[in-house]
């Protein structure tokens, strides 16, 4: 069987202000929902962004107690490092001195003994008395053809009473 619908109310032409209630009752309510999930979408991106920027703040603020914590050690550090280069430099010298002072020893001639032997930041002085005065010209002819040092100079020789000589020699350091 068939059904039919019969209108018997004749269809009245839609003015300007029937059309905007359509509008607002059918998709305006869209509209609304699609907003409430743009704010609330909007809303969690900002709880989200201002988690992140208090988790950054309180990490800021545990590197900083930690460097604070470490600044006296760190401190300590570079002074243990400041002492260890000066120690360096130190036995530097000494162990040129040492090697300066034994090769010296080990060509003075056996007739020669020192008086004292100083040694500045570029020269060595030697003073000493030899019971010839051969034994000090080898020993200065050593020291001239020796490669180690720049230059040779006597700066004293004299005579004593008793048959020998005193001396002095400066030795000029590469």
């Amino acid at each position: 069987m068939k059904r039919y619908s019969i209108n018997l109310i004749p269809k009245q032409k839609k003015t300007l202000l029937d059309k905007v209630m359509f509008f607002l009752l059918h998709y305006f309510r869209y509209i609304i929902v699609l907003t409430q999930i743009v704010v609330i979408s909007v809303f969690f991106a900002r709880f989200s962004l201002d988690q992140e920027i208090v988790d950054l703040k309180e990490s800021f603020t545990d590197k900083q107690a930690i460097l604070e914590i470490t600044k006296p050690l760190i401190q300590e550090a570079e002074a243990y490092v400041v002492k260890q280069n000066n120690a360096k430099v130190i036995l530097t010298v000494q162990k040129q001195f040492i090697d300066d002072f034994t090769y010296i020893l080990s060509i003075i001639p056996q007739d020669t003994s020192l008086a004292s032997l100083q040694k500045d930041n570029d020269s060595i002085k030697i003073h000493g008395k030899s019971n010839s005065i051969i034994s000090v010209k080898r020993l200065f002819i050593k020291l001239v053809k020796d490669g180690r040092f720049t230059g040779v100079k006597v700066t004293e020789l004299t005579g004593s009473s008793d048959g020998g000589y005193t001396f002095g020699l400066e030795v000029n350091l590469k």
